[in-house]
């Protein structure tokens, strides 16, 4: 989907069977980003009912619990899975990004997201922080769907970032 302008606020609603944990919903923000403001906000929305999912995904986040460090596990030889801190790192500096998700707070703010229990709540803060009236996108099924931007120089960030190498030492 092609857009002219980025909004102060993206939803992501993330459909089945990308929305059975955080590590799969992570492809549900991936593909809107684009369609974020620097210092906007994107919510993602998946009852994660598997969890995290992925096992080495929560041993990377024990290795590497300091979220302002992730940035620079791009120099790093790869592991499975480390991709994933790199770009939420990537994404950190760009927006914030909000999780409302069936997982308790805790662990959402582990893996770099702001929790919620509901999109009403999500709204309500990411209101606050952008200020109103604010410009609002909802992308549903946003694990399947692509947001670029009509005249953005860096139209196409987000195809660089899902077919280019990630930048780890192999």
């Amino acid at each position: 989907v092609e857009i002219e302008q980025p909004y102060d606020i993206v939803i992501g609603v993330i459909n089945p069977a990308l929305d059975a944990s955080l590590y799969q919903a992570m492809k549900g923000w991936e593909l809107p980003m684009a369609g974020v403001r620097d210092g906007g906000v994107l919510i993602m929305t998946a009852p994660c009912r598997e969890g995290v999912g992925a096992r080495f995904y929560k041993r990377l986040i024990e290795e590497y619990p300091d979220r302002a460090k992730w940035g620079e596990l791009e120099t790093k030889q790869y592991t499975l899975g480390l991709h994933k801190l790199v770009r939420t790192a990537r994404a950190l500096r760009r927006f914030r990004l909000f999780a409302v998700t069936d997982m308790s707070a805790e662990e959402v703010r582990r893996y770099g997201y702001l929790p919620f229990a509901s999109l009403d709540d999500a709204m309500a803060e990411a209101l606050g922080y952008v200020g109103t009236p604010a410009r609002v996108l909802i992308v549903e099924d946003s694990a399947l769907t692509t947001i670029v931007r009509k005249h953005d120089p860096i139209r196409h960030e987000l195809a660089r970032l899902t077919t280019e190498p990630e930048r780890f030492d192999v």
